[in-house]
């Protein structure tokens, strides 16, 4: 069975986990190793503990069959008024091409369209999957920008719907 539920404190391991794979196996011919080495499960989960219990964040996961498949966040966009801010998708590598970010993306732009919200994502650029998907789902291109991780300096791109 599948749900989409809002997370919670005993999740906070499982969203790390699946953060850290992701990231080091998403951005390996992005980002440098040196960078993707020091990603830490345990510093990943704070970050993520600091958005349940903010009032202003949301952490939603979905589930399928009591197994954490993936999850989405997101807080309010601080440069664009009236917006939400997608923080992270991610979905384990083996829930991938199944629908799921698709599920959890369409969940988080009507619940900001019901308030007459618009919402953004920011991507590195040659990460094509996401960008593939997020204009799928009518995303378009708002701005290019330049990102720092940690003393890595990236080339992004934001999106919007």
């Amino acid at each position: 069975m599948q749900i989409i539920r809002k997370a919670n404190q005993s999740d906070l391991l499982a969203l790390a986990t699946i953060n850290t794979i992701n990231w080091r196996e998403t951005y390996a011919d992005i980002l440098p190793d040196e960078y993707l080495n020091t990603l830490s499960v345990s510093e990943i989960q704070k970050k993520w503990q600091t958005f349940i219990d903010s009032p202003v964040t949301t952490l939603q996961v979905v589930e399928i069959d009591n197994e954490i498949a993936g999850f989405v966040a997101t807080s309010d966009d601080d440069q664009i008024e009236n917006a939400t801010y997608v923080d992270a998708l991610h979905i384990s590598n083996r829930f991938q091409r199944k629908g799921l970010g698709t599920k959890l993306l369409n969940k988080v732009l009507e619940e900001a369209h019901k308030h007459n919200k618009r919402v953004t994502i920011a991507i590195l650029k040659g990460n094509e999957n996401a960008r593939n998907l997020y204009t799928k789902l009518g995303a378009v291109h708002l701005e290019d920008f330049t990102d720092h991780f940690g003393s890595v300096v990236t080339k992004s791109e934001r999106l919007i719907w």
